[in-house]
């Protein structure tokens, strides 16, 4: 009997010894496979955005930490309405994301180029729709952050960053407009279709009205 309980223990011992490193050894595969989130710094190289849409935005300056997200760089810009006026209005201003369905005459967008130390791009983004338009709805000192992102592997080296702004005819717009024009033309035609309707309609009244005469003075003469 000593020697069988001699062994049962032996046996607990080894499993439990078996379990333990295997579970170590999960562990740490786990740990390898877990990427870490790198932490990169990145200041603007100018804080005033350029271009028409730029003439009242500015650049927070200061220091934006870039995290790393399996392969998407991101970071959060803050900008503010200095109280200037950009070079066309932005009522008519439509982001170029959504021209498709508006009629505004003009379409915009901000765009972001990430730096290097050596100026070169590593980078770039524009903005969605909801930054664009968060953008363009800001009041006089009123500030944003909106979200840069990128999957660029060159961002690991980003080290500056400027944004500009671009305006262009929106393309809808035109579309809109040749249209109308096609409706103005359809309906000149069918005026035009009218009018020969009531000349042919007015020649037939005309027709009977000396039938009817004829016939009278037919009926004189029988008389």
């Amino acid at each position: 009997m000593k020697k069988l309980a001699l062994s049962a223990l032996l046996l607990a011992g080894l499993t439990f010894t078996f379990v333990s490193c295997g579970g170590g050894s999960n562990d740490k595969t786990e740990a390898a496979l877990a990427e870490p989130v790198e932490d990169i710094v990145v200041t603007p190289s100018n804080t005033s955005v350029s271009g028409k849409l730029g003439g009242f935005l500015e650049v927070e300056d200061k220091d934006y930490h870039v995290t790393k997200d399996g392969g998407q760089y991101e970071f959060s810009v803050s900008l503010k309405h200095n109280g200037g006026t950009p070079r066309v209005s932005l009522e008519d201003v439509v982001s170029h994301y959504d021209a498709e369905n508006s009629t505004k005459p003009l379409s915009g967008k901000f765009i972001v180029e990430i730096l290097d130390e050596n100026g070169n791009v590593v980078g770039t983004y524009d903005f969605g729709s909801d930054d664009f338009n968060k953008l363009l709805g800001l009041s006089k000192d009123e500030s944003a952050n909106v979200q840069v992102s990128s999957y660029s592997d060159q961002m690991a080296k980003a080290k500056t960053f400027q944004i500009s702004s671009a305006v262009e005819k929106n393309e809808k717009s035109k579309v809109d407009a040749t249209q109308a024009e096609q409706s103005i033309s359809d309906l000149k035609d069918d005026i035009e279709t009218a009018n020969k309707a009531i000349e042919a309609t007015g020649e037939i009244f005309g027709a009977l009205g000396s039938a009817a005469k004829a016939v009278k003075a037919v009926n004189e003469l029988s008389e």
